[in-house]
């Protein structure tokens, strides 16, 4: 396998990082970027809130499976989750619609609100 798909052992910041062999990291590093693109795809296009349960519990289990480590991945997922959050404020106020209410000059619509 090609010398720059595996881990770097370094942290973004420099630091050196310890990385558990894990079951993961056996398969193809290739196979593994088109399962987690079709997996956040059907999880995206899902309508219930069963499937979503489903969803998150494959992604812990596949997170034990991979032994992350618990404090990195959590910071990721609440930086990420920061930025979501961020777009759901904004999405009110970049949905055309009907005007349900107005700050600072701009106009937040109804049909913003109920797709955030």
């Amino acid at each position: 396998m090609p010398e720059f798909l595996e881990h770097s052992g370094t942290s973004w910041q420099g630091q050196k990082v310890k990385h558990q062999r894990s079951i993961v990291d056996h398969i193809d590093p290739r196979l593994r970027v088109v399962m987690a693109s079709l997996f956040a795809l059907i999880t995206v296009l899902s309508q219930s809130y069963l499937s979503l349960c489903v969803a998150v519990g494959v992604g812990l289990l596949l997170a034990v499976l991979a032994r992350l480590n618990l404090k990195r991945t959590l910071r990721r997922v609440l930086a990420m989750d920061m930025f979501m959050i961020f777009l759901i404020i904004l999405l009110p106020f970049t949905t055309p619609g009907e005007t349900w209410f107005s700050i600072l000059g701009l106009s937040a619509s109804k049909e913003g609100f109920l797709h955030a």
